[in-house]
């Protein structure tokens, strides 16, 4: 014989329905809050640089090759505060590499130039960076700039002598599709940055 519902079991039931609902809701409003605190918070972090941040960077900037327990003892904090800023920055993209400062004349490099490039474009789907990357790839070139003006393309190049920038001039550079004009000034003396350390 089926069980008998009386008003009272079907208010109970109700009623005992509408508290699970309740917390089951509650639990995952919790839950979403709970999220969102989070993602606000690590967003938070990542897009704001403090002092410390910009202590560490001063350090690397002046000199990449530290390691991590140098930072921290010459920063006075701890070594896991050093490890996490720095995975940090690194993941944000603040700190996009680590360079060494090469001596360009103790590699036989000692030449440098900036080239002015001026481009012509055969193609209308021709782009200032796809000749900029090609020019790029060139083992004499340091880096391409891209700017305006008269001119579209800054070229900082290093070779070992005059004869070698004239065939890096008219045998290489000048062969790369779009290149037009070019204009060359020798650098005489490079001045290194003094670096303040103004976030001590």
């Amino acid at each position: 014989m089926p069980p008998v519902f009386t008003a009272l079991h079907l208010l109970i039931y109700r009623a005992l329905t509408a508290i699970i609902i309740y917390f089951l809701k509650r639990r995952i409003i919790c839950k979403i809050v709970r999220l969102i605190k989070q993602n606000m918070e690590n967003i938070s972090m990542k897009n704001q640089l403090d002092l410390t941040d910009f202590r560490i960077l001063t350090e690397l900037e002046e000199n990449s090759g530290r390691t991590k327990k140098q930072l921290a003892k010459l920063l006075g904090l701890p070594l896991t505060t050093i490890h996490n800023r720095i995975a940090k920055m690194e993941a944000m993209g603040v700190i996009r590499g680590y360079r060494a400062i090469i001596d360009k004349k103790k590699t036989g490099k000692g030449i440098g130039a900036f080239i002015d490039v001026t481009v012509n474009y055969p193609t209308p789907d021709f782009s200032q960076q796809e000749i900029a990357k090609r020019i790029a790839s060139l083992p004499e070139v340091a880096d391409v700039t891209i700017v305006t003006g008269g001119t579209d393309l800054v070229i900082r190049a290093y070779v070992g002598s005059t004869e070698e920038l004239n065939e890096f001039l008219t045998k290489k550079l000048r062969a790369i599709k779009g290149v037009d004009k070019t204009r060359t000034a020798v650098i005489l003396q490079e001045i290194e940055k003094q670096r303040q350390r103004s976030f001590k």
